[in-house]
């Protein structure tokens, strides 16, 4: 499989937030999203999904932009919810209907470890357990594609290890990893500074 960005702008009012985004991936690559606060990295991330369209350029798969990203794409970030009165269990349930998962609950919960009941609802998690939940169903997700943002916000340090040793672990997955910290994307062969793509 090959991801291509295009020529990937975007732009708000008079504002060019980055322009002229170029890099291609393939199967087994890993790619870091660089850039201070305010370069854009959140949204170049929503791009490639397709939550936001582009103001220029495109995303093509495969040499097709008219793909269907919830069936190619597994996304996580400050911004992604769970349904909080759920448990663990519920939402792997939920994710297997849904073909996003294919580990049993039981491989699920021990893949995470997470000290927190698989039966209690999620809204009694810590910051850190529900990042930590996050990243586990995105790592264990069937999407071909997984798009991480800001992997270890609220993770402790031992969260940090068990993040490294999960992400050296993927094969067959093209991985695109947002953040600021060298800890999160310290496996990544392929780098993108969205400062080289800044317009002033």
């Amino acid at each position: 499989m090959e991801l291509q960005l295009i020529d990937i702008g975007k732009r708000y009012a008079n504002h060019w937030l980055f322009r002229h985004v170029q890099m291609s991936l393939t199967t087994g690559d890993v790619l870091s999203v660089q850039g201070g606060n305010g370069f854009g990295k959140s949204t170049l991330m929503q791009i490639i999904y397709g939550f936001i369209e582009p103001s220029e350029g495109q995303v093509v798969i495969d040499g097709k932009s008219d793909f269907k990203a919830n069936q190619l794409f597994s996304y996580t970030g400050p911004y992604m919810e769970l349904p909080m009165s759920c448990s663990i269990e519920e939402i792997h349930e939920l994710y297997s209907k849904a073909n996003k998962i294919e580990l049993s609950l039981e491989a699920f919960y021990d893949y995470t470890q997470l000290k927190f009941s698989k039966q209690s609802p999620i809204q009694f998690m810590s910051s850190g357990q529900l990042q930590k939940l996050k990243t586990a169903l995105c790592f264990c997700s069937t999407s071909p594609i997984l798009l991480l943002d800001e992997p270890l916000s609220n993770i402790d340090h031992a969260g940090e290890l068990w993040y490294k040793n999960c992400l050296n672990n993927l094969n067959n997955k093209i991985v695109v990893i947002a953040g600021n910290y060298e800890q999160e994307f310290s496996s990544a062969k392929h780098h993108l500074d969205l400062k080289q793509y800044k317009t002033f």
